[in-house]
Order: C-alpha cells, then sequence, then structure tokens
C-alpha cells in the first residue's frame, strides 16, 4: 500500500504573484535620486517633482572624514582595496 501525504501550499497564488512583482520592481533601473528611470524620464511627470530640503547624512560625513584622513597618511594606492564600513559607537 502507497501512503501519500497531500499538503497545503504554503503560500496563496496572489502571494506568490505579489513576491515575485516585488523582485521585479527591486531589479528596475534607478537614478542615484532612487527615482525609477521610467518614471524620472516620463514627459508626463516634467513638472512632478519636487526637492526638499536637503538633510545632513552623519554616516557619510564620518565615512568621508576617516577616509580623507586615511588617504592623506597613507596615499592614494592604499585606497583601491580598502573595504569600509561604518558602524554607531556604542
Amino acid at each position: 500500500m502507497i501512503s501519500v501525504s497531500v499538503t497545503e501550499s504554503r503560500f496563496t497564488p496572489l502571494e506568490v504573484a505579489r513576491l515575485l512583482a516585488s523582485r521585479r520592481a527591486e531589479k528596475a533601473p534607478r537614478g542615484s535620486h532612487g527615482v525609477l528611470i521610467s518614471d524620472a524620464t516620463d514627459p508626463k511627470n516634467k513638472d512632478a517633482f519636487t526637492v526638499p530640503l536637503p538633510i545632513t547624512d552623519f554616516a557619510g560625513k564620518a565615512l568621508r572624514k576617516t577616509q580623507d584622513a586615511y588617504e592623506k597618511r597613507w596615499g592614494k594606492e592604499a585606497m583601491h582595496d580598502t573595504l569600509w564600513r561604518v558602524e554607531m559607537k556604542d
């Protein structure tokens, strides 16, 4: 006698479709501003964008300051294969 167990799908077809759509959207090209290129270049959106006041990226500021000091001390060549990460102080 053969025993077959039938289990329910873990995800509904709608959930799977949403996941796949989300993955496709993640791969869509964006400009350096974060807006989809297709939206950023659509003539219908010519006057649809606004740029709020800038904010300071303190993590980026600390990174640049450290990189500048490192390059000054060790030279430009030392920067080629150097990886950087930013952490919050304790």
